[in-house]
């Protein structure tokens, strides 16, 4: 592996960067059921997560990560031919996570759905991805065709698929591709149990919350909170 000049933040790890300040604009999208966006979500996480005690291969990617992971495989024509010369200027700032085991626990936006993607992965050792777990605030855990697997069809099999790509292009060395299969990440997914939202439009912060009980390692169910508290919390932070 050549050797690195710096760390880059894991797709935009809120922690990692400048404090972001958020306006008007994103403050009045918490009144009423407007929809909140990615910057006003990575805004929460980094003032939350900073009141934390976080374990030290934890990685948070910022909540626009699905878009990001696109344009730089986009941007690397990876879809077309995935060669890793065309990638080393880029991978170079992301090898050192391949250098010891991570965790990445992210609040992810995928179109206009945010849920939680909590993946370990070492790529050091055989399988390199280790547990992957979907807490999506829409689905009931056993009520749809698949039980809790991620059928491959879906929003978040997209995104765990883009991710499976970046990782190994971007983070590991290139004999760790040829010992993962395609769409790993996807058939080692299943959903895990959370809160279930009663709106269409509150899943951001239900996925803020879920992710600060998974970072935090509080015990999550379907009745740690509610509906009923997030519309407080919402009517909390718009005050």
């Amino acid at each position: 592996m050549p050797p690195m000049k710096k760390i880059t933040a894991f797709l935009q790890d809120p922690r990692k960067g400048d404090p972001l300040e958020i306006g008007n604009s994103h403050v009045e999208r918490l009144a009423g059921v407007r929809w909140l966006d990615t910057h006003l979500v990575d805004f929460l996480l980094q003032r939350c997560l900073a009141c934390l005690q976080l374990d030290a291969n934890l990685l948070v990617p910022s909540s626009n990560a699905s878009s990001i992971v696109e344009q730089m495989l986009r941007k690397t024509n990876i879809y077309r031919a995935p060669e890793k010369k065309s990638c080393r200027n880029m991978s170079m700032l992301y090898q050192y996570y391949a250098l010891q085991p991570h965790r990445m626990v992210g609040c992810v936006c995928h179109g206009d759905h945010f849920y939680v993607v909590d993946v370990n992965f070492n790529a050091k050792e055989p399988g390199v991805f280790k547990t992957v777990k979907v807490y999506d605030s829409v689905r009931r855990p056993n009520t749809r065709r698949g039980g809790d697997t991620i059928l491959r069809n879906t929003g978040i099999a997209h995104f765990l698929t883009n991710l499976q790509r970046f990782l190994l292009y971007f983070c590991f060395p290139e004999s760790t591709n040829t010992n993962v299969r395609e769409n790993e990440l996807v058939s080692r997914a299943t959903y895990a149990p959370c809160p279930f939202q009663e709106n269409g439009s509150d899943c951001s912060l239900f996925a803020v919350i879920t992710l600060l009980h998974v970072v935090g390692k509080v015990p999550l169910s379907d009745t740690t909170f509610c509906q009923n508290q997030i519309t407080q919390l919402r009517h909390a932070l718009h005050t």
